[in-house]
């Protein structure tokens, strides 16, 4: 589980005992799972939206860890169900909001944490989460893919922005230097006018 910025989810937190899954529900917010409290005294809230997003929280209420792509440990074949779900609620969320700030974060975070446990993840026949990650992935991958097609207006467009972008950090860096060269020059001779003016 990562441990990092807080995710942002809407909604206000409804309290549950019982071990959350990869169903979504139409509330917005975080629900709590009490699974292993008495044992890892934790408690573990899940976006009722976005159920891979998990918040862990001290009994007291402090935030210890948080993760964006909190699947169970599997068979493969298994996982790689979870993975194709985890991917469909997340991509259907963003074509419902393409321009949410916070699911494009969620996004990139969950890239980020599917591609450390592919890396990490030793092929073995024991439950893990490779499979789900492996199958989010592949998922973002195809769908990358498929509307690679039309973007080359897009990308131009990107890069003349990030150009300008460019252009207008090296000027205001520029204008940084000549005025603090500026500042130095000022105070030297102002400096240099004070011991004139005491000799």
């Amino acid at each position: 589980m990562a441990k990092g910025i807080s995710s942002a989810g809407g909604g206000s937190a409804s309290c549950s005992t019982e071990q959350t899954g990869l169903n979504a529900t139409p509330r917005g917010g975080f629900r709590v799972s009490a699974t292993a409290v008495a044992a890892a005294k934790t408690v573990v809230k899940r976006d009722d939206a976005l159920p891979f997003m998990s918040e862990t929280y001290s009994p007291r209420g402090r935030l210890l860890a948080w993760s964006y792509f909190d699947v169970p440990n599997e068979g493969y074949a298994e996982g790689w169900v979870t993975g194709v779900r985890t991917a469909s609620l997340l991509l259907r969320a963003l074509e419902r909001e393409p321009s949410s700030i916070r699911l494009k974060h969620i996004l990139r975070e969950a890239i980020k944490e599917a591609s450390a446990i592919c890396s990490e993840s030793k092929i073995e026949r024991r439950p893990d989460r490779r499979g789900a990650a492996t199958a989010f992935l592949v998922i973002v991958q195809d769908i990358v893919a498929a509307g690679a097609g039309g973007t080359a207006r897009y990308l131009a467009s990107r890069l003349a922005e990030a150009q300008r972008s460019a252009d207008i950090w090296r000027n205001l860096e520029e204008q940084g230097r000549s005025d603090f060269v500026n500042r130095m020059r000022a105070a030297k001779t102002a400096k240099a006018a004070t011991e004139v003016a005491n000799a």
